[in-house]
């Protein structure tokens, strides 16, 4: 866990038997990457087998559309029972704003998705190569509102048992203007600024080591990284 949060990927493999001339035979149990980390539980335990992992906040589920005026990101909170809708996103700005924020899976893609399968077939292979999860990872959605569809396919994933009990599901949509927060920067920019996966490397030095230093606490250092990916608004800045 520590050293995916430092952008180390980290295999962990198990000796099956040696074979000749003193070569090893192992056998790969799994691999932990930044993208998609795994948790070995037992050893981050103290002596009372209390987990040392501070408590992973659980990861929103999104939805994407498109229209003539770009991409529109939902993004639905259970905890709060907020969902989230930020439109005229360009494709980079789509993935990075993904990439900082999080996701379960599946993630929600409009019938306005499939009516350009080059866009589609890129969104599908950021979420194979980004989610931590590699099951069920898109589910299809309709509606000429795509607002209202994304809240009715919420219901139906997130909340099926409340409506098998006839339950009311109350979810507030909050738009998020585009002038509420600056653009995010474009994914060769954040190489350049050492905010990437090879930040520690010596031709780009680590923007967050530079900031808080290399012993920033790993929670600290992913709250400093999203907010340098999403900028808040100004004011609240």
């Amino acid at each position: 866990w520590i050293l995916n949060q430092e952008g180390f990927s980290v295999v962990v493999a198990t000796e099956v038997s040696k074979a000749m001339k003193g070569t090893i035979n192992r056998k790969v149990d799994f691999v932990s990457t930044p993208a998609r980390p795994r948790y070995f539980e037992p050893s981050l335990a103290d002596a009372e087998g209390v987990s040392l992992l501070p408590p992973r906040p659980v990861p929103p589920m999104l939805g994407i559309a498109s229209s003539k005026h770009g991409l529109t990101l939902y993004t639905m909170h259970r905890d709060t029972m907020l969902a989230s809708v930020m439109g005229g996103l360009t494709k980079e700005g789509l993935f990075c704003k993904m990439y900082a924020s999080g996701y379960s899976t599946p993630v929600l893609l409009h019938d306005s998705i499939r009516l350009d399968p080059q866009l589609r077939n890129e969104i599908v292979g950021f979420i194979q190569r980004t989610a931590s999860v590699q099951l069920a990872l898109t589910a299809d959605y309709t509606g000429q509102d795509a607002d209202q569809g994304f809240l009715n396919k919420v219901k139906q994933h997130m909340f099926a048992e409340e409506l098998q009990e006839g339950r009311d599901v109350a979810i507030n949509m909050v738009p998020v203007q585009d002038d509420a927060r600056p653009r995010p920067p474009y994914l060769s920019t954040i190489m350049q600024l050492g905010l990437g996966k090879q930040a520690s490397s010596s031709y780009i030095p680590s923007l967050l080591d530079a900031l808080g230093g290399a012993g920033m606490p790993a929670l600290s250092r992913h709250w400093m990284h999203s907010l340098l990916l999403m900028p808040p608004a100004h004011e609240h800045a």
